[in-house]
């Protein structure tokens, strides 16, 4: 909207003056007047010391064979090397791992049930754990709620009163 002002004006006072009247940065107005300029993509070479693609297809089928199906890539870095075999460093494995896809866990993982706690297990056997501060934060004594088992009734001993056991 600014520019369409100032190139009506700018013929008859000029570009300096038409900008000061409207406010407009001169920089902004002539940059905006201005096309981008088409840019050629920045293409880096590649290091000297790359793998060609041969060798990266025989580092990925290495790591993909029967073999070394549940190894991780730096102990089929350490086996090749115990044999005299050394195709690429063990970052240059996970390097052709990640670019190939997303690098995940490569043997099969057992999952294991949902654990209780010790806390929900003690009181499921009618021992409870717990603590409380004292007049001074520094101290913390800690309590043991122990139901009876036959009367339902709870009682709140101290460490002092359990004995040296605890």
């Amino acid at each position: 909207m600014i520019d369409l002002a100032i190139t009506d004006i700018e013929p008859l006072i000029g570009t300096l003056p038409a900008c000061r009247a409207l406010g407009a940065s001169r920089a902004g107005v002539y940059c905006r007047r201005r096309p981008p300029r088409a840019r050629q993509p920045c293409r880096c070479p590649s290091p000297a010391r790359a793998l060609s693609e041969p060798e990266r297809t025989a580092v990925l089928a290495q790591l993909h064979c029967e073999r070394f199906l549940d190894s991780s890539p730096a102990q089929v870095w350490a086996t090749l090397l115990d044999e005299g075999r050394y195709l690429a460093s063990e970052r240059t494995m996970y390097r052709l791992l990640a670019a190939e896809g997303p690098v995940r866990d490569r043997r099969d993982q057992l999952t294991h049930p949902s654990y209780a706690g010790a806390a929900r297990r003690a009181t499921e056997r009618g021992v409870e754990l717990g603590h409380h501060q004292t007049a001074r934060p520094a101290e913390v004594d800690v309590l043991l709620s122990v139901r009876h088992p036959r009367r339902g009734e709870d009682a709140l001993l101290e460490r002092s009163q359990l004995g040296s056991g605890f």
